[in-house]
């Protein structure tokens, strides 16, 4: 229950630099974004960070409650901002943002979408999971030096337009062991997490559409959304229940979008997620 949360407790290690004092931070994990993010605001009166930190460096955001487990978010350095004097503002990606960085350049002939992007996952450094298996054939399919993620985005174009095959939910995620799968599955939040009135479901909002979050075929989706505490491990493809019986809403839902945020002592994490029941669970094994 909310009541019973400890006091917020949030360590912030930039390369070999390390501070517990953080004014501000926002991490965003979307299911059809390339990229989860972060922004961190960080006092630097002595002007060490700005010194010492520069693009590429590790940074991990570990947050938690006390008196319960904390959650530790890996990312690396992006950019760097000084917005004024002895504050910076530090923008971070996770490792997928490979999917943006590496080219691919690549001619694939008489093959089908699953071991098109089964190569490029691995050529992107990263172990491939389940791919889905969509049964039609490319006489040619050309990547000309764009990057990984657009590339695979490319094989869903080609089957929705040349084929006239999609797959709904279909997107490119990553599970808790770090495995990345093109399916239209989701995964399980581990243990599964229960949001109700009185039981962290703060705020709750019906069909809140945002042409932000849902992307390409899957534009338009119906979303509702619901603010809660900071729930730090909860991120994009994992399934949580619902349960607000003034609104009729009661099942295990698939989360589209996350958003944990702690601005001016205030933290939460905003959901949004698909009041659908008819999706595909991921393997849990």
């Amino acid at each position: 229950m909310l009541t019973e949360l400890g006091r917020l407790q949030t360590t912030i290690q930039v390369g070999n630099l390390q501070t517990n004092r953080c004014p501000r931070f926002v991490i965003r994990s979307s299911r059809f974004v390339s990229t989860t993010k972060a922004l961190v605001r960080l006092w630097d009166v002595n002007f060490h960070l700005l010194k010492s930190v520069k693009k590429g460096d590790l940074a991990l955001i570990t947050i938690g409650y006390s008196g319960q487990k904390s959650h530790t978010w890996r990312f690396e350095v992006e950019t760097i901002h000084e917005i004024k004097k002895n504050t910076l503002d530090l923008e971070l990606v996770k490792e997928d943002v490979r999917f943006k960085r590496k080219k691919i350049k690549k001619t694939w002939e008489n093959e089908t979408p699953a071991p098109i992007v089964k190569n490029i996952i691995q050529e992107t450094g990263f172990q491939p999971g389940a791919i889905e298996n969509i049964q039609v054939v490319f006489p040619k399919f050309i990547a000309n030096s764009k990057s990984a993620w657009d590339t695979i985005k490319g094989v869903e174009r080609s089957m929705r337009l040349s084929h006239r095959e999609s797959r709904k939910y279909l997107a490119l995620w990553q599970d808790k062991k770090g495995v990345f799968h093109w399916s239209a599955a989701f995964e399980p939040s581990d243990p599964l997490r229960v949001f109700s009135i009185g039981e962290g479901l703060i705020t709750h909002r019906i069909n809140n559409r945002s042409s932000d979050i849902t992307k390409g075929e899957n534009a338009d989706l119906p979303l509702n959304s619901f603010e809660t505490f900071l729930t730090p491990d909860l991120k994009h493809s994992q399934t949580i229940r619902v349960v607000d019986k003034r609104r009729q809403v009661d099942g295990e839902f698939p989360i589209i979008d996350v958003i944990h945020r702690f601005i001016n002592n205030s933290a939460s994490t905003c959901i949004n997620y698909l009041p659908v029941t008819d999706y595909e669970r991921a393997d849990n094994s």
